[in-house]
């Protein structure tokens, strides 16, 4: 049977009929703002049977029967921020390095690349990196406490049979290093998602952020630990960190800082220059600790000082019946010598704080805050640590000071003081983001470990 479609038979269409009287169409009046946010409402939604059961649901009747119009309230959702890989294809130039490419190819990930003359030559293509790190399971990503240990499980399966040759490939070239860690926190982000952990994701995304500032800009050559109860003692001393010795020579109180903690000597403490240290681990640790535990308030050094005292009479009573420290009388009077020199401290500091009067702090609780610097001058290393440096008796801020971190929470409120006080230059990161940059990487983790039982015996309160 013939199509009836086909050329040979066309379909002929009927003329269409012409409306009688035709109505002319009224001109569309324009859409009131109501009308409006419900046309966007729609738009953004896709859902116009939704948009209006919301409307209905809304709409309310006055007491006499009339109708009032909905407010139609368009809530905005947040833009979901986007984190683009890094993208770089490496030439290995080390034996570490060969063998990561090699092991990339093993992997099927990339690993080598024909040049223009048909040669083979190893590569190192950074997506190859991001494609390894997909194969974490989820069970890992979303039970791991520490997040440095899935930096090892991907290092380890990037190393194939040559153990930890992707470490050390890590370790050698800063590219390799910050796209492994990019990789691991792009998958801890979609962990939080799963989790509807809006505050991990943000953090993630922030510290992300970081690693694309170049040269890993957002670190410092040199670090001061502390906390915002600082900021009047450097409103006294016209924008300056002080070392213990200038504080007490201008009368300034101090309200952070170990002091005399863990056996210094009181003459040394007071002549010596600020501290810094080339350790973020460090200044991280001691501003948690000059937030907490090292915050002076004049409750806190009277409860300290009761201590020391306590401790003195401990040390006199062994003073009185040497049979009992048989040899180490002399060990016995110099411990007595330390806590009578520390009461004298504590002493000296609560009289400072009571004199000062009551001080309107910027934050209560204070902040942590880690003071960066990339240039100082006059350095000595400390004997007993070689990442401790002491500088001049001051810091002036305004001059020497290029990075600042803070809780993402305060950055406003230590953007405004900073400017008050003329330190304009510096730049503000994300406390948090750093943080968790640097817990992400594990060849920090002896650092971190050490700073955090040192951080856990001062603040359990014991006397160090």
């Amino acid at each position: 049977m013939a199509n009836p479609l086909t050329p040979e038979q066309p379909i002929i269409k009927s003329p269409e009929k012409p409306i009688a009287n035709p109505t002319p169409e009224k001109p569309r009046e324009p859409l009131g703002p109501t009308e409006q946010e419900m046309a966007n409402r729609i738009e953004q939604d896709g859902n116009p049977d939704q948009v209006l059961q919301d409307i209905t649901e809304s709409t309310t009747v006055t007491e006499a029967g009339i109708r009032t119009k909905p407010v139609v309230e368009i809530k905005q959702t947040p833009e979901k921020p986007v984190t683009i890989p890094l993208e770089f294809d490496l030439h290995p130039t080390t034996f570490d390095e060969v063998v990561l490419a090699g092991n990339l190819a093993k992997l099927g990930k990339g690993g080598q690349q024909r040049t223009e003359t048909g040669e083979l030559r190893l590569s190192i293509p950074s997506k190859s990196i991001y494609e390894v790190a997909e194969t974490i399971p989820d069970d890992v990503l979303d039970k791991t406490d520490d997040p440095s240990n899935i930096t090892r499980e991907l290092l380890k399966e990037l190393s194939q049979d040559s153990p930890d040759s992707a470490l050390a490939a890590f370790q050698e070239n800063t590219q390799i290093r910050i796209a492994v860690l990019d990789a691991v926190l792009g998958k801890l982000g979609e962990a939080a998602e799963r989790s509807s952990n809006t505050v991990r994701q943000e953090q993630v995304n922030k510290a992300r952020e970081l690693l694309r500032v170049p040269n890993t800009g957002f670190l410092s050559e040199y670090y001061l630990g502390s906390s915002s109860a600082v900021f009047p003692g450097i409103e006294q001393a016209d924008g300056k960190i002080l070392s213990i010795g200038k504080l007490k020579e201008r009368n300034i109180a101090r309200r952070t800082g170990e002091g005399m903690a863990y056996g210094a000597n009181k003459e040394a403490v007071e002549n010596r220059g600020v501290a810094v240290t080339n350790s973020w681990e460090a200044a991280d640790g001691y501003a948690t600790l000059n937030s907490t535990a090292y915050h002076h308030t004049p409750e806190r050094v009277q409860a300290r000082l009761d201590q020391v005292e306590q401790r003195i009479r401990e040390f006199e009573e062994l003073l009185k019946q040497p049979e009992k420290t048989p040899g180490d009388h002399l060990a016995v009077t110099r411990g007595l010598d330390y806590w009578n020199d520390r009461k004298m401290v504590d002493e000296e500091l609560l009289q400072g704080l009571h004199n000062e009067g009551s001080i309107e702090h910027q934050l209560e609780p204070p902040a942590p805050i880690v003071f960066g610097f990339d240039q100082l001058d006059n350095l000595k290393p400390e004997t007993s640590n070689q990442d401790s440096f002491r500088t001049d008796h001051e810091i002036d801020i305004r001059t020497k000071l290029s990075k600042v971190y803070v809780p993402a929470d305060n950055s406003d409120h230590i953007r405004a003081w900073l400017t008050k006080i003329g330190a304009t230059n510096a730049e503000i990161y994300p406390l948090e983001a750093v943080q968790l940059v640097r817990n992400v990487d594990p060849t920090w983790w002896k650092d971190r470990e050490n700073i955090g039982a040192m951080v856990r015996d001062a603040q359990s309160g014991r006397l160090m």
